[in-house]
């Protein structure tokens, strides 16, 4: 036989309780489209019978239906083979464009008397090509309930919130399932939680929980498994990233702004001068970034015959050394002079603004300073000592 081929779409079931064997449960089939697409008919077919590996005895009872179609083209109904459904759209092919998803849904299937491992299988057709895909289901003993995974807030901010609760229904009735909580960022085993059905979880991104219940065989035979999903959003996370790729737009900085304190672009400033040709405009101040970002700074000299210049150092996150200088430098009257400086997390930037004339009859000078911070995110640029008792957030 050859061997089977990867299907264009992509076919998962929705979220649901557990199958039990005597229940009667409705399955959302969730077809997503990676790419555009021509499809003829996708048909679904369930294990008819009543052994272990079959579904249900009664598919003549079994409705199906479509919640999701964007194309509204799809048909899905019930073929002469029993338990075959197919979805279609009449004697055209269904035109799928990348990013969109049908939802199918097979309602009133009575699940069979027997534990066991059924599969539901996906026959879908392109032009003369027809690739399979199959789908793996538990069938647990009478009484056995698991669904309704959920988190207290599905969104939350790291600010006010450290932790968030994790909750599910589980009723066991004769078994002894081991219940194992997994998620994105967590430990690679998860946590045993079969004694409970509430557990926190500390997160600092957004996170992806996995629920599974797990009922060994009986016998050496394969276990009985059942998985529940659910996902958690924080507002402002504490992010790391290395080999980012971004194939759309992309926005990752934040439209929060600042002017670095005491580089202002308020109104003109003048300094005389005294015995000598040079002074120093502002002192050296030194400021750390709490996230990637870029500074970008301005001078502007106001007064003919005198130059105003911006010092700009960038040194590591522990100040021992310098990686980098600049000087911004205006000289004619409303002379303007900027650049733009990219800064990583945890490095410092010291700053100094000094003046000198070029014109020995000058007595004083003007100047404008401006110096803005720009993060990736909405890490600060700000005083080495309050950084230090900042959470880091980009």
């Amino acid at each position: 036989m050859p061997p089977i081929r990867q299907t264009l779409l992509t076919y998962r079931l929705g979220s649901s309780s557990a199958l039990a064997v005597g229940t009667q449960v409705n399955l959302t089939l969730k077809v997503l489209v990676p790419s555009d697409q021509s499809i003829g008919e996708i048909a679904v077919t369930l294990p008819v019978g009543g052994g272990e590996d079959d579904l249900t005895e009664e598919p003549d009872v079994i409705t199906p239906s479509i919640i999701m179609d964007p194309t509204r083209t799809v048909d899905f109904s019930k073929s002469s083979v029993r338990g075959k459904f197919v979805a279609s759209a009449g004697d055209a092919p269904i035109r799928l464009r990348k990013g969109m998803e049908l939802r199918l849904v097979l309602e009133n299937i009575r699940v069979n008397a027997k534990t066991g491992h059924p599969e539901i299988t996906i026959a879908e057709t392109a032009g003369t090509t027809t690739r399979q895909h199959k789908i793996p289901l538990s069938k647990f003993a009478a009484g056995f309930v698991f669904k309704d995974f959920r988190p207290s807030k599905y969104l939350i901010d790291l600010a006010r919130d450290k932790k968030v609760d994790l909750s599910w229904y589980i009723a066991k009735g004769d078994q002894r399932p081991e219940v194992r909580l997994r998620w994105s960022g967590g430990a690679r085993q998860g946590r045993n939680v079969s004694t409970t059905k509430v557990t926190p979880v500390t997160i600092h991104r957004d996170t992806a929980f996995e629920l599974t219940a797990t009922v060994p065989g009986t016998g050496g035979g394969r276990a009985l498994t059942h998985t529940l999903n659910t996902f958690v959003t924080v507002a402002e996370p504490r992010l790391s990233a290395t080999k980012l790729s971004v194939h759309h737009a992309a926005r990752i900085f934040s439209r929060r702004h600042t002017e670095v304190r005491g580089f202002g672009l308020g109104p003109s400033r003048a300094a005389p001068f005294g015995a000598n040709s040079s002074l120093t405009l502002v002192p050296e101040t030194v400021f750390q970034a709490a996230a990637d970002g870029l500074l970008t700074a301005r001078v502007h000299n106001l007064t003919p015959g005198t130059a105003t210049t911006l010092h700009i150092r960038l040194q590591p996150p522990d100040g021992t050394t310098t990686l980098h200088t600049l000087e911004l430098t205006g000289t004619g009257a409303e002379d303007l002079a900027h650049v733009v400086v990219p800064v990583p997390h945890h490095h410092r930037v010291a700053l100094m603004a000094t003046g000198r004339r070029l014109d020995t009859d000058k007595t004083t000078i003007g100047y404008r300073l401006h110096a803005e911070w720009n993060p990736i995110g909405t890490g600060a640029l700000e005083s080495p000592a309050a950084n230090t008792h900042r959470t880091d957030r980009t």
